[in-house]
């Protein structure tokens, strides 16, 4: 969905509760490192002008979706700056480790729901601009 508003999904992860790590969902928007684990300069400069108008983009996405919307701040979704760019997680993700295991999968299905509710948020506020945006 995310790429349908040029945001480059490097990765992603479900989340998970029962092994290492403990976290919740997380998207991870940016850019990759060449196979050598460089980029030059130039390209680097470029990359991260662009990173710095996506984060702008995503944050404006989060501000509309929370403005008539009530849920408990753990479970906001927000941008954590990454080498390569940010990623989006709920709030309190980095907390999953230090609850119990009832209350673990209580909130991970509270935050895989806020980033379903984004998900349905962005198909119904943008559908015109999905609808050439897409491809068929």
């Amino acid at each position: 969905m995310l790429n349908a508003f040029d945001f480059r999904i490097v990765n992603f992860y479900k989340g998970n509760i029962d092994k290492e790590p403990i976290c919740g969902p997380w998207i991870l928007i940016g850019f990759s490192k060449t196979s050598t684990g460089e980029i030059n300069e130039e390209l680097k400069n470029r990359l991260q002008k662009q990173q710095k108008w996506l984060k702008r983009r995503m944050i404006n996405i989060l501000n509309k979706f929370y403005e008539k919307r009530s849920v408990q701040e753990d479970v906001k979704i927000v941008l954590v700056d990454t080498e390569t760019g940010f990623k989006i997680q709920n709030k309190g993700s980095d907390s999953l480790k230090f609850l119990g295991e009832e209350e673990r999968l209580k909130k991970l299905k509270d935050y895989e729901q806020e980033f379903l509710d984004l998900a349905n948020f962005l198909k119904e506020k943008y559908s015109d601009y999905l609808l050439y945006h897409t491809d068929p």
